[in-house]
């Protein structure tokens, strides 16, 4: 008690830590310790984050997997699509509405982050997305307009084109699209089915 007197009030919320990494964290298994952490404030021992489709629920990411063999009304519907996070125990009534808005945002984030680690790599040693994305940039398109083309966030955007440059050792963006080009690795357009499954992939490679 007389600590927080001294601190000034009780420890800072976990909540805008967690906003903070929606909107700049790259790292999924980051992500998912923030919004764990966050949830641990109201009581949640753990989620995870899931897409429902025919009846079932398949666990796509979080720190309670095991928690997509349940149903017992702690999901929090994300969107239309049937993402959802289902949490260990439903919040405090005044805590729900905190909770849902985080998980949306949450959520979203994480699915776009698990696409990413999830993307086969070509024999290059790069994704197609890396591949389009330094093609496009080539043409002289920035990342908003790259974002709007490939249904990505610009943050995913920066994201892939910084490890692109790393997988090729380029010092910078313009020299990871020389080196690209120069390697003849550059695609322009994205093909989405089939060419982007593990089947395919050695389409492009």
């Amino acid at each position: 008690m007389a600590v927080h007197a001294a601190a000034g009030g009780p420890p800072p919320s976990a909540y805008p830590r967690l906003r903070t990494a929606v909107i700049i964290e790259n790292s999924l298994e980051t992500l998912v310790g923030a919004f764990a952490e966050a949830l641990r404030e109201d009581g949640i021992a753990g989620h995870v984050c899931a897409r429902v489709g025919d009846g079932a629920a398949q666990a796509l990411f979080g720190d309670m997997p095991e928690l997509v063999l349940l149903n017992d009304n702690t999901d929090v519907a994300c969107d239309d699509d049937g993402l959802i996070v289902r949490l260990s125990a439903p919040p405090s009534a005044e805590a729900r509405a905190r909770v849902r808005g985080y998980a949306v945002l949450y959520a979203a984030r994480g699915v776009e982050l698990h696409a990413i680690a999830s993307q086969p790599a070509t024999a290059c040693g790069l994704t197609v997305r890396q591949r389009f994305i330094l093609g496009r940039l080539l043409l002289g398109d920035c990342p908003d307009e790259i974002a709007a083309a490939s249904g990505a966030s610009v943050a995913a955007i920066r994201d892939a084109t910084r490890r692109a440059a790393a997988i090729l050792g380029a010092k910078n963006q313009q020299d990871a699209v020389a080196i690209a080009a120069r390697r003849g690795l550059l695609l322009t357009t994205e093909t989405r089915f089939p060419a982007l499954s593990p089947r395919n992939i050695a389409y492009y490679s």
